[in-house]
This record gives C-alpha cells, structure tokens and sequence, in this order.
C-alpha cells in the first residue's frame, strides 16, 4: 500500500436529468451481462468490515488533526461501471470520499495486472502534477490484493457534478442548453490540450520505478480481449474482464494490426461477406497515417512518435457544473501512449456518434440523439478551440472521427461491421454507384475480396479511395 499526494478518478453526482446520452462505453460486452453477476466474485472477496476503518486509518494520516471517534460509513449500494465498482464514503464529519476497487482478470489476480493498475495510477498522477486538468486526488492505493480489504483499490476526493452524457440534452436548469454545450467543449477542449506537452518514442504504458514521479520507460499496454469477453459470456463462464498485453510499438501500423489480431478472427469456414468486411478494414489500416507531424515530414522521415490522450474519451468520464465548467476528468483505466491521430486533439466521443451505427439511435423510435448535422457543428467548434490553443496537429484533428472510427473497427469485433460499412458507403455512396457504369457497392466487394474473384480494377479504385480517405497532407 501507498500514500500519495496526486491524484486521479473521482466520483459521480448521482442526479440524472432526462434524457440522458447513451455512451460508448456500452461497446464493451460486459454491458450485456448482469452487473450483479459479473461482480459478485469480486464483492465476496471485499473484507467490507474493514473498509470503513482504512478509510479513516489513511486521513488521519493526512490531516491527524481530525476527531478521535471520527468515524465512515460506506454508502450503498456500490455505482458499477464497465470495469469497476465505485462506494462513496461518508465520514461522521460530513466529508466524502471515494473507493474505486477494479473488477479482477478473469482467472484471479495475476502480477501483470497489478503492474498494469500500478502504471494506470501513476500516470494519472504524473497528468494531474504536470497540467491543470482537473482530476480528482488518489489519497492511497493498492495495486494488488495485499491489504486490509483484500481486494485493489483507489481512495480518492469526491467531486460534485453532472456527468456530461446526464445533462447534455437536459433543459431545465438556468443555464441555456446550447450555451451549457459551448462551454462543456471549450473546457474539455482547453483539458485535453495540455497534454500537447508530452510526446514518446514508443505506444505503450508508461513505467515508473519505485519512488520515481516520472516514467522511465514504454511497457506493454493492457486492451480489452472482447472476444474472450463474448466467449466467456456465452458459455457463462465469466468471473472478471479479460485482457491482452499488447506492444511496445514503434509504428502505429504495428499498433492497429495488433489490435486487429486481438479482436477478430478470420478462419476458412467464416461467412464469406463477414471475411470481406475484415479484408476490408485490413486494407483500411494500410492507409493509417504515421504518427508525425504532417505538414513537417518528410516521406523519408520513418521515425514516428506518439502522445497521451483519454482512453475512454466520452461523456461518462466527464464531470461538469450546471453551466458546463468542467469539475473532472475521471476513469483514465488503461492510459497508454497512442498515434496522433487517436491523440488527446481528437473530438470527444459524444460527438463523433454518428459513426459509430450501433451505437447511434438518432431517428430510431424514443431514442434521443443529437442529429448528425448538430454533430457536424459542434465538432466544427471543438476544432475550433483546439486550433485556438495551438496544440491541433493539423489533419488529425480535423479528421480524428475518422481514426477513430477505424480504432474502433479495429478493436471491438461487435461495432466493426456497421462502421467499416459506414465508411466504405462515405466513399462509395449507394444511391451516386447506382447511376455509374461500373458501380462499386459494399456487399459485392466485401464478397469479392472474400473469394478472391474482385476485379483488380476496382480493388485499385478502393484502395485510392481509402488512401484518400485517410490523408492528412494538405
């Protein structure tokens, strides 16, 4: 166990104004489970009785000033996210606190896992001392289940405010909603700019020696195994989330097709469209740009280097006032180096939704969303602002739903087919191909590719397409 001064996640506002966004976090299959369920094994192993007391035991070794019969109660039930599970604590002085204990790897404990968990804290502290990003204070951590409780955990400040997916669409506080909107993306965009400060030679977790405040190296980095999730979920079998070790990388090529090799599996009985749409999205990661800036760059300038950013940018992990000042960024679970074009200057996720067709429901029944001409505005006005600060790094930014679009395909085999068909269909229009006299439709070319018989002519017209689709150059 150890006390530290930084900082990292907080906690939540439990108010919910309606309706509330649906958020991309859902594209992780635990969210299909029951949240019960697949924390039941990790609330058997919680040593509850003593949780309160190392609540109290950790402030009174900050702040020995405190009463004597001060004492702390642990508020339930739990706020379950996709990987942890979140107690507010309360002391008999009025002050809260937070408790976030991480949902184990399936399989028990493993000390690659407390590594991971250990670099995930002291990155978010290593953030928060060297920018202004508000992000709430870790006050003690174990990265493994060697304490009292008998389990990892974070005890960290609690932080009031409204989660943005709750109070996106919600009209009626004295703030205007728009203007509310304006200033959420202003702030956000002011946040994640600060991270322009830091760039690495290699994608991966940062390490950290004991003692060290700073990284001293690139490790490999934790990515959800969602094929071993959906596995084990289907056989009923799933006792914590599933994870590989992925990198260190040199190039983001390197770092896509890993992710690719994680999350799909192409075997010779597969369904022919379903292996086409994957030889689709390999051919779409051939046209990944290197990370480097491009207005700079030469083409025989092979070194690329990489930046920080959210690893779950959307509106849950982002907490905000009535007027839309932003109070926290919460949850940096799995913070790892990435490309450019996935970077802290890509657009929030709640405003890229629309690509992403399975977890877009704008025009769908009751569903409410943001129409994709509102989407268009507003990330006009994020760019805006990141230009402003002078940390965009030219095309990525403006094209970063793109990239992240594929990021996505690449690592969720549930989300990839609706979004590599979103962006073929963005560069073969259907209704433009039926009026052309060699039209180039996506079933018919998924199937091609599949069995070998799609005319290289317009193999050649995709793959430019593509290269198109992904440049960055000006």
């Amino acid at each position: 166990m150890e006390a530290i001064q930084p900082q990292t996640d907080a906690s939540t506002n439990d108010a919910n104004p309606s309706p509330s966004l649906p958020t991309a976090s859902s594209r992780t299959s635990s969210k299909s489970c029951d949240l019960l369920d697949l924390f039941a094994p990790l609330l058997s192993s919680i040593n509850f009785q003593l949780l309160g007391p190392l609540a109290v035991g950790v402030r009174r070794k900050r702040s020995p000033g405190i009463a004597r019969d001060c004492q702390c109660t642990v508020i339930q039930p739990p706020k379950p996210g996709s990987f942890n599970l979140v107690y507010i604590l309360e002391f008999s002085d009025g002050v809260k606190w937070v408790i976030r204990i991480p949902l184990p790897e399936d399989g028990g404990p493993v000390p690659e896992s407390s590594r991971s968990l250990y670099s995930e804290i002291m990155t978010t502290v290593w953030i928060r001392r060297n920018t202004s990003i508000p992000m709430p204070e870790i006050y003690d951590f174990c990265e493994n289940s060697n304490n009292e409780i008998g389990v990892p955990y974070l005890l960290m400040e609690f932080v009031e405010g409204f989660r943005v997916c709750d109070i996106w669409f919600d009209d009626s506080g004295p703030t205007p909603k728009h203007e509310r909107r304006l200033r959420i993306l202003d702030n956000v965009a002011a946040a994640m700019s600060q991270l322009s400060q830091f760039q690495f030679d290699k994608i991966g977790s940062l390490h950290f020696a004991p003692r060290n405040p700073n990284p001293t190296d690139i490790g490999p980095c934790n990515v959800l195994d969602e094929l071993g999730v959906i596995a084990a979920a289907k056989d009923d079998a799933q006792s914590g989330v599933k994870y590989q070790r992925i990198g260190p990388f040199e190039t983001s090529q390197q770092y896509f097709q890993a992710l690719f090799r994680v999350s799909h599996e192409i075997s010779s009985d597969s369904d022919p469209f379903f292996t086409g749409t994957l030889h689709l999205l390999k051919m779409m990661i051939e046209y990944i740009p290197r990370s480097v800036f491009p207005d700079t760059a030469t083409p025989e300038d092979d070194h690329e280097s990489f930046v920080l950013t959210h690893p779950d940018f959307d509106s849950q992990n982002f907490l905000v006032s009535e007027n839309g000042t932003l109070m926290a960024v919460l949850d940096w679970d799995g913070v790892h180096t990435v490309p450019r074009c996935i970077g802290y200057d890509r657009y929030p996720g709640w405003i890229t939704r629309d690509w992403d067709p399975l977890m877009y429901g704008y025009g769908i029944g009751d569903c409410v969303e943001n129409s994709p001409e509102e989407l268009d505005f507003y990330r006009q006005h994020y760019a805006e602002r990141m230009v402003a600060s002078a940390s965009a790094t030219s095309g990525f930014q403006t094209k970063s739903h793109l990239f992240e679009a594929l990021w996505g395909a690449v690592s969720s085999p549930m989300c990839a087919p609706g979004i590599i068909e979103k962006l073929f269909t963005h560069v073969f229009p259907s209704d433009e191909q039926d009026n052309l006299e060699e039209p180039i439709h996506f079933y018919e070319t998924a199937l091609g590719l599949a069995r070998g018989t799609l005319e290289k002519e317009k193999e050649l017209r995709v793959r430019k397409e593509f290269e198109k689709l992904f440049n960055i150059r000006r």
